[in-house]
C-alpha cells in the first residue's frame, strides 16, 4: 500500500473536502473487504494511508480510539479520515465521528465510470464534479510537524495572539495568551513540537520529550505525555491553530486535573 501511495503521489497534495478524499481512493484502489484510513497533519496533507478491514471497527469505542490516537502520534497526524465502500461500515463510521475519532468519513462508488458519493446522513448520492486533488495540487507543499509554512490559502486571517491552556509538569494549569509563532510553541514545550488530537482541540508537547525522559505530565488511558504541554483550538477548516473558548477552557482545566501528575510536599501524585 505504501509503495502505491508513493506511486501515485499523494503526499503533496492537500485534502481540502469530501470530493479530494474520494479522488485520491479512485487512485489507490482497495478491495471491499477493506476500508481507508488516511492521516493527515494539521495542514490536511496525507501522512499515511492505512488498509482497515471493515470488521476492525467492531472493536469498543475506546480500543479504536487509543489504536488511532497512537498511529497518529507515530506519523505525526491530527486528523482521521475513513473511505468506504461498505455501507455498514460507513453508518459505523458516523458514529465514530460524534466520538471524536475520526475527523469525517465518505461513503464512495462508481457509476459507468462516474465517481459518486452519498451524503450523511440521507444516503443521496451525488455525481462528483471536477478533476479532483491531483489537478489542484500544483502550489502545494507537504507540512511537517515542527514546520511552518504558508503554502496553503486560509479563509480567515491566522490569530496573532492564541489564548491557550499551558500545563507544566508538576504544576497546576493556567490559562495562557502566547504569539501564534513557531518559536513561541517550542520554547513553551522546551523543542521540537508533536500535535496530538485531544477533543475538540489540540494538545502540542515536546516530540522528543519521552527520548529525552522529560516527566511524565498527563495520563491518558494508553499513553502519557511527557515534559511541559499545552491545548490550543483546531481550526481545522483553515488548518491552523485558533484561541480556546470560555467553555473549552473550563472543560479543559477539570480535565487537566484529573489526568495532570502534580507535586505536593516533594511527592508526585497521580489525581
Amino acid at each position: 500500500m505504501q509503495k502505491k501511495v508513493e506511486q501515485n503521489g499523494i503526499y503533496n497534495i492537500c485534502i481540502k473536502n469530501r470530493k479530494d478524499i474520494i479522488h485520491l481512493m479512485n487512485n489507490v484502489k482497495n478491495s471491499k473487504e477493506y476500508s481507508v484510513a488516511i492521516v493527515t497533519d494539521m495542514g490536511a496533507v496525507p501522512r499515511m494511508v492505512l488498509d482497515i478491514p471493515n470488521k476492525f471497527l467492531n472493536m469498543q469505542d475506546e480500543q479504536l480510539r487509543g489504536y488511532f490516537q497512537n498511529i497518529s502520534r507515530e506519523n505525526g497526524g491530527s486528523n482521521i479520515f475513513l473511505a468506504t465502500n461498505d455501507k455498514n461500515t460507513f453508518i459505523r463510521s458516523t458514529k465514530l465521528i460524534e466520538k471524536g475519532i475520526f475527523k469525517d468519513t465518505v461513503f464512495y462508488y462508481e457509476i459507468n465510470g462516474e465517481l459518486c458519493m452519498y451524503n450523511k446522513p440521507e444516503f443521496i448520492s451525488k455525481k462528483i464534479e471536477g478533476k479532483g486533488i491531483f489537478e489542484e495540487a500544483t502550489h502545494s507543499k507537504t507540512i511537517r510537524v515542527g514546520e511552518e509554512s504558508t503554502q496553503y490559502s486560509h479563509a480567515g486571517k491566522s490569530e496573532e495572539f492564541l489564548r491557550i491552556l499551558y500545563k507544566e509538569v508538576g504544576e497546576m494549569p493556567k490559562v495562557m495568551k502566547i504569539r501564534n509563532t513557531l518559536k513561541e510553541k517550542q520554547k513553551l514545550v522546551g523543542g521540537l513540537i508533536e500535535v496530538i488530537p485531544y477533543k475538540d482541540a489540540l494538545i502540542v508537547c515536546n516530540e522528543e520529550g519521552k527520548l529525552l525522559n522529560m516527566g511524565a505530565n498527563l495520563i491518558f488511558e494508553y499513553d502519557y505525555i511527557a515534559g511541559n504541554c499545552f491545548v490550543v483550538g483546531d481550526d481545522y477548516k483553515n488548518g491552523d491553530f485558533k484561541s480556546l473558548t470560555d467553555k473549552q477552557i473550563e472543560e479543559y482545566m477539570r480535565d487537566f486535573l484529573i489526568r495532570g501528575i502534580r507535586k505536593q510536599k516533594n511527592i508526585l501524585l497521580i489525581r
